[in-house]
């Protein structure tokens, strides 16, 4: 618990936005972020959350033989070694993880929708992670020439 000092000069008690080890952050009911869209063959999009997760859905609605794959960095390494693989029409994966991004390749034109919990932790307050992390906290923002969006597009689906 943190203080500071009122216009009268009088101490009072200032909390802390929440951290991304804070406990009750998880617990409370989270912020909805749901989107619907297509991807195409052999892109890689990546998708920002503006708060960190704490569980994220999945779902390959493609009617066809098409794959998507998901990852937590976007680089060869990832796509071949530390990616999940959703087969056509309706498969899907739900997964308890907080993170402030997610990448999403497709093996043909696929439609999927995505529905993330969020917390109300920014996130930029959680850390960047090396891709020799990838295994244990699976992010990797440090992609050499890749270009970011602002802040301000943070709910979109990005082509890489």
């Amino acid at each position: 618990m943190a203080y500071s000092t009122d216009n009268l000069g009088d101490r009072v008690h200032t909390y802390a936005s929440p951290g991304i080890m804070s406990t009750g952050a998880y617990l409370v009911g989270a912020r909805p972020f749901i989107v619907k869209a297509l991807l195409d063959d052999g892109k890689v999009y990546k998708v920002e959350f503006p708060f960190v997760t704490r569980a994220i859905t999945v779902i390959n609605q493609d009617a066809l033989n098409d794959d998507v794959l998901i990852a937590f960095a976007n680089h060869g390494d990832a796509w071949d070694h530390h990616a999940i693989t959703l087969a056509n029409n309706r498969d899907s994966i739900t997964m308890n993880v907080r993170t402030p991004s997610l990448y999403l390749k497709a093996s043909g034109d696929v439609h999927i929708e995505l529905f993330a919990e969020m917390t109300n932790i920014v996130s930029g307050r959680h850390d960047e992670w090396a891709s020799s992390d990838q295994s244990r906290s699976g992010i990797d923002l440090n992609i050499a020439g890749a270009t970011y969006p602002s802040a301000a597009a943070t709910n979109d689906i990005i082509e890489q």
